[in-house]
């Protein structure tokens, strides 16, 4: 499609022309805060994946928080997990020890976790240097899922077991992602997926319950029917 410049074409001319299968689509005038709104526009009325790729992290943080204003990517009602999400990069730096940051990886497994099984249009903001960043190949990803049931039989000790193997950490109190602790029949941990970490009530091996819990106060609150388990390192 030609180039157009923003202040004589609609967003609604853009959705249609991305409807009809166009794939050179050009805009001009449109400041970041526009561009996102745009966007969020576009993800409502296409119902498709989209990927919006800055040039660094910055601008992406930026993108991704406009974007969550905008609403984007929202579904009603809202699933377990939200549908927009940053995929980020490592931040390596060679005066610091060698190390990945663990909100970072999640991010990281989070989004290809829903660009790899999502059913529902889901948004990713990702910058060039992120995309660059190799993640494990999808087999191994895929073996390194743990989807839980109420109800089910589990080996505990087997699980505890995939969980450092997954890159995570065993904390007295969880108060972060990647983390877990182990008191008794109750197992906490913090999964890349949510926003808030779950505890998991054993009684033997059955898994008995499972709550979301507030980090700060420790306290139990709202009940799952089901919990999608992702390693937490992405090396």
């Amino acid at each position: 499609m030609d180039h157009g410049n923003f202040s004589s074409f609609r967003w609604q001319d853009a959705a249609a022309a991305l409807a009809r299968g166009d794939r050179d689509l050009h805009l001009f005038g449109l400041n970041p805060v526009a561009g996102a709104y745009v966007l969020s526009r576009l993800g409502h009325i296409l119902r498709c994946p989209i990927l919006l790729i800055t040039p660094n992290g910055d601008s992406a943080e930026v993108f991704l928080k406009d974007l969550t204003f905008f609403g984007a990517a929202v579904t009603e009602p809202p699933g377990p997990w939200p549908l927009l999400g940053g995929f980020p990069a490592h931040e390596i730096l060679t005066f610091r020890p060698l190390g990945l940051d663990a909100e970072v990886s999640a991010a990281r497994l989070a989004g290809a976790y829903l660009a790899l099984t999502s059913r529902e249009p889901f948004f990713l903001v990702a910058s060039a240097a992120a995309l660059r960043e190799k993640l494990p190949p999808q087999s191994r990803l895929q073996e390194a899922w743990t989807y839980l049931v109420i109800g089910e039989e589990i080996p505990r000790q087997d699980f505890l077991q995939k969980l450092q193997q997954g890159g995570y950490e065993r904390r007295p109190l969880v108060e972060d992602r990647g983390e877990f602790s182990v008191r008794g029949g109750i197992i906490d941990l913090f999964p890349p997926l949510y926003d808030r970490p779950v505890r998991l009530e054993f009684w033997g091996d059955v898994l008995e319950s499972l709550r979301f819990f507030d980090p700060a106060s420790q306290r139990s609150q709202n009940s799952l029917e089901d919990l999608v388990v992702l390693p937490a390192s992405d090396c």
